[in-house]
């Protein structure tokens, strides 16, 4: 067996083995996965990530102690989990002792098993009018001045007739982007009506960090548009997102934002002077890169995300006044949606990126989440597409078109609603 078809059986038994582990990072250059928890932080509700990660060097120097030689020569240990979007849950994050890396196969060569998820029932959270509704105050709010930006989500609940696997959505996410870090983590919490452990499951566009030595780099995205089946109108959409007042405004704010947050903690630091153009299955982003070198004494990685974390690409600006917005108007807790997933070593050289394009999943439950970047300029209705083209990158990978699944969930609820004489 030739040493690429050796990489692309290790990358799928890696995916596969997602269902037993804890684990699983599927980078454009590089598959992680994890599993043999030896230690855990204990974070509580609510706790600042910077606090949390000023705990994880010991953790990890512990966890040290407990490792072969063997393990240790494979990477281990090993900091693996997901820090929530803001208090609504605690940071999970675990050491362990059992990593195994490999270059990414080729997406092509992935083969993506058919999934097909018949879905017995479907919620939206909130109502599309009451997401218009949010996005019109939000509008309001900057108007008045006291917003810049402010990212609104949705939620759609799905509960399918039989259990959902990870590894074949994995597998299905996978196979078709192939440059985002597609990721499946636990959660290890289990479901208030006694249900299977929860996992996190996406396919995340977004480097927050990557740390190796003194090296820092980040690739802010903000400002998006949908793709076109139709080419000709594909690449007219991205290039009007590169010249958009609008998207231009909203991706400096979030630039802007992690520049100013890195600065202290470096000797160097350049930004890209222009936005390019990167494309997703569903989605055009504008994309930059903001490099540094590290001062010393030089922080971990975790210490660098929780630097940044919320960027305004995943809450907004000025960041306590989106965050008390968001709470007020979503009407759902985001949990880990917008949140971090990664990993990190004891030297403190790893990498996080936002937890986007994602469902968190309980046996046949699952909660899917999207959202879209509201600024002055904003149109309601474009930002409500914008968070339907991106709930569509998970359906595919579950089989269903996204359209579709909203539609019978409007048409369930004004059954529903004429047979009671109520108003959904």
């Amino acid at each position: 067996m030739s040493i690429d078809a050796l990489e692309r059986e290790f990358f799928t038994s890696g995916i596969d083995n997602i269902d037993h582990s804890e684990f699983v990072l599927v980078g454009p250059n590089q598959t992680l996965a994890a599993s043999g928890v030896i230690g855990q932080v204990d974070a509580r509700d609510g706790e600042p990530l910077r606090v949390v990660a000023e705990r994880t060097g010991d953790l990890l120097a512990g966890a040290s102690r407990a490792v072969s030689a063997r393990e240790h020569a494979r990477g281990a240990p090993l900091l693996i989990g997901a820090v929530p979007f803001g208090d609504s849950a605690p940071a999970r994050l675990v050491a362990v002792r059992d990593v195994r890396r490999v270059p990414t196969a080729p997406r092509e060569q992935v083969a993506a098993p058919p999934l097909r998820a018949d879905v017995r029932r479907v919620d939206l959270v909130p109502w599309p009018a009451r997401y218009l509704d949010s996005v019109r105050r939000a509008l309001a709010e900057m108007d008045a001045g006291r917003l810049d930006k402010v990212v609104l989500a949705r939620a759609i609940d799905l509960i399918a007739d039989e259990p959902v696997r990870t590894s074949e959505i994995v597998h299905s996410l996978a196979a078709g982007d192939p440059d985002s870090y597609v990721f499946a983590t636990r959660l290890g919490a289990r479901t208030p009506d006694g249900g299977g452990d929860r996992v996190l499951v996406g396919a995340s566009p977004e480097l927050v960090i990557r740390k190796f030595g003194r090296s820092v780099v980040s690739n802010p995205l903000a400002g998006s548009a949908a793709r076109s089946a139709d080419p000709d109108e594909d690449r007219r959409r991205a290039r009007e997102l590169s010249t958009s007042e609008k998207d231009l405004r909203e991706h400096r704010i979030v630039v802007d934002a992690i520049a100013d947050a890195l600065r202290p903690f470096c000797s160097a630091l350049t930004v890209s002077r222009r936005p390019s153009v990167i494309a997703t299955p569903t989605m055009w982003h504008l994309s930059s890169q903001v490099r540094g070198v590290l001062t010393t004494p030089v922080p971990n990685a975790l210490q660098l995300a929780a630097a940044l974390h919320p960027t305004p690409a995943v809450c907004g600006w000025p960041t306590a006044e989106a965050h008390r917005f968001i709470t007020r108007s979503e009407g759902f807790n985001r949990r880990y949606y917008g949140g971090l997933i990664g990993w990190m070593n004891p030297e403190g050289d790893g990498e996080w990126v936002l937890a986007l394009r994602c469902a968190e999943i309980a046996d046949n439950r699952l909660r899917l989440y999207a959202g879209a970047g509201v600024v002055p300029g904003s149109d309601p209705s474009a930002e409500l597409a914008e968070t339907s083209a991106k709930f569509q990158r998970f359906m595919s990978a579950l089989g269903l078109d996204h359209a579709l699944v909203e539609q019978a969930a409007q048409g369930a609820v004004a059954a529903a609603s004429g047979a009671s004489g109520a108003r959904p």
